[in-house]
Formats: C-alpha cells, structure tokens, sequence
C-alpha cells in the first residue's frame, strides 16, 4: 500500500545538523507527502536556513516549548497518512521509507521507532524495556527505560517502549490517542506516555530492525545547548507526574505514585502540577475512556509491573543518595577551580554544602 508521509522535525537551534538532516530526507526519498519543520523559538534563523528548502513548510511555535510539545505542535498540522517525528540531528538511508512503508503495511495497528547508532557508529539500540533506572544508569521512581538489543534484521518485533530519535505513528492512531499528552512540558516522558497509552488502548508498539538511523546525542552535539539543561531541569520529573496521573487506573497514582514524587521533585513540578490538575483530569478522563487493556495486564502486554511500596521507597532513597553524590561532585569541583584564599569562594561552597535535596 502506498503511503502519504509527514516527516515532523522540531528544532531548537541545531541549524547546521538541520539542515543536513533535511537534505538527507529529501535526497534518500523525493517521494515525500510533506516535511514540517517546527522552530521551537530558536535564538538561530531557522526560516533563512530552511529557505534553500522551498517544499519545506517551518512552523514557529508561540513560546519556548521543548521537545515533546513541539512534536504535539507539528503533528497536528500534518496532513500524511503516516507521520514520521524525527530529532534535528538524524540521517537517513536511501531505503528507508520502503522499509516504514512494510512495517505500517504489515502492523496496521502498530506505532515503531527504529535502530540507532551515534555517528561514530557505535550502536545505542533499537526500542527499549521499562527499567527503574534511566539509559544512563540513573535511579527513578518511575518509568525509567534502558536500550533493547538490536533483534534480528528482518524483524519488526514487538517491544515495550519506543526510544530512539525517530517515531513512525499512523496517523489513525495518532489520532485516537489524541497524540502526545497535551499536559507535557518540556522534555521527557513523551515516549512513555505514547507507549503505555497505546498498549492499553489495544494497539502494539513495535521496532523496525532493518531501519538503522544515525542519531547524534546531545552530548557530542556541536553547538552548545544554551539554556537547555536549565529549561529540562524539572520538566522531566513533572512530566513523570503527569503521565502517572493519566495512565493508570483509579488510585493507582494517588496510592503509589503521589507520595513518592513528593519526596524527589522540584518544588516548581509540584506547584506546576497543581495548577494545571484540571487540565491533566480532563485528558485522564479521555485516556480512562478508551482504555481496552488493565494495570494487570501490562506485564503480559510490555513487561511493566507496578511497583509495590518498598520498592518505591528504595527507589526514593537511591534517587537522593545518587543526586547528594552528584552535589558532593559538584562541589569538590568548585573547591578546584575556586580560589581558596578568597572569602567568596568559600562562602560560595559553603552555601552549595547547605543545599539539601528536596
């Protein structure tokens, strides 16, 4: 079956990365339905640098969104039969359209994400398991995901979570969940929140084996991400919240969820949260709706079991000795590259010592 395709690209500075990743796209296959770039007001003129580009539609959000809520942004203005959301740093291999158009052919009722490798070549993976640690091995009270193996080539197997920096979602699908929850901020969990909403709406999530797309991590990007670490800072903890107080069934959040987030988020999530519960109830009561599969069911379905209370608490304790241990680094780096004989240093480290992990 032939496919109407919608590559969504949210962007964020990243102007040179962009701008090979969309040439890339449109090189590998010219058959393209659309590509939208979303400028999530980026310091960089992306307009200009897309201009070389006259098939490329670039949308500007209002405000300063972050990831999530920028992929929400683009898809909604698509038009394809399949929406294809990608970072702004990928490349793309000459095949790769044929390759989402089987696997969507295949798995109608399926969402993918696909192999990935940096660009030195060394493989990250292909699609994720639910884990109470994150990919870089740091504890979390919640929905913590590590790397899955790359399966066999030819496969597109199911697997428990997408991961990786690119999603293919028919758009049927796209629009029964109503997309990514519209509650998010910032960064984080949009992954997560796809993923559980679709398994327990009576959809899969799948990996496509055989699709290999080089992915550049923030880590060896090469411009500097001003602000970007600031503006993650507790969106992706609040983001947690959210997708829990959405997901699960009656008490589950309130019972096993609320009073743990309360020990390990920023005071900012937690007032954020409260302002918007509202909102957050409203899209609950959409997802509740439509639910096809219970809590129970998870583990059969993507290998996610709730967790018990002991198990929380011990992921609480290992969240704040992991982030005193990070303070503690943190400090004795400033005792090195801080004056010791100046009485503002000193009181600077000894204000950092006073900090206590709320």
């Amino acid at each position: 079956m032939e496919f109407k395709h919608s590559l969504i690209i949210p962007a964020f500075n990243e102007t040179a990365d962009l701008e090979v990743t969309v040439a890339m796209a449109l090189a590998a296959d010219s058959t393209l339905h659309e590509i939208i770039v979303v400028d999530d007001c980026s310091d960089d003129p992306v307009v200009e640098r897309m201009s070389s580009f006259p098939s490329v539609k670039v949308v500007r959000t209002p405000e300063r969104l972050g990831a999530g809520p920028a992929k929400r942004f683009g898809a909604e203005l698509a038009t394809g039969d399949v929406l294809i959301i990608s970072d702004s740093h990928m490349r793309f291999p000459c095949d790769w359209l044929d390759k989402i158009d089987e696997a969507v052919d295949d798995y109608p009722n399926a969402i993918f994400c696909t192999a990935c490798r940096n660009f030195s070549g060394k493989w990250a993976g292909c699609g994720a398991r639910f884990s109470r640690t994150t990919t870089g091995g740091h504890p979390d009270i919640f929905l913590g995901r590590n790397w899955l193996d790359r399966g066999e080539v030819k496969t597109v197997d199911r697997c428990p979570c997408l991961l990786g920096g690119c999603y293919v979602i028919p758009k049927h699908i796209w629009s029964f969940l109503e997309g990514i929850n519209p509650n998010l901020s910032g960064w984080g969990y949009g992954e997560q929140d796809l993923s559980l909403r679709a398994w327990i709406s009576g959809f899969e999530v799948r990996r496509i084996n055989g699709l290999c797309l080089p992915h550049r991590f923030q880590k060896t990007a090469p411009v500097k991400r001003v602000g970007l670490q600031k503006f993650a800072k507790w969106h992706n903890g609040f983001n947690g919240l959210v997708v829990a107080a959405t997901v699960f069934e009656d008490g589950v959040f309130e019972d096993l969820f609320a009073p743990y987030f309360k020990q390990v988020l920023a005071l900012e999530a937690m007032i954020r949260f409260e302002n918007i519960i509202d909102e957050i109830n409203l899209f609950r009561g959409t997802v509740q709706h439509t639910r096809v599969y219970s809590d129970a069911e998870l583990h059969a379905l993507c290998n996610y079991r709730l967790p018990t209370h002991a198990e929380q608490q011990a992921r609480v304790e290992s969240v704040i000795s992991y982030r005193n241990k990070a303070n503690k680094k943190r400090r004795q780096a400033s005792r090195k590259i801080g004056c010791p004989d100046c009485p503002e240093s000193s009181q600077a480290v000894e204000e950092i010592e006073q900090i206590e992990v709320v």
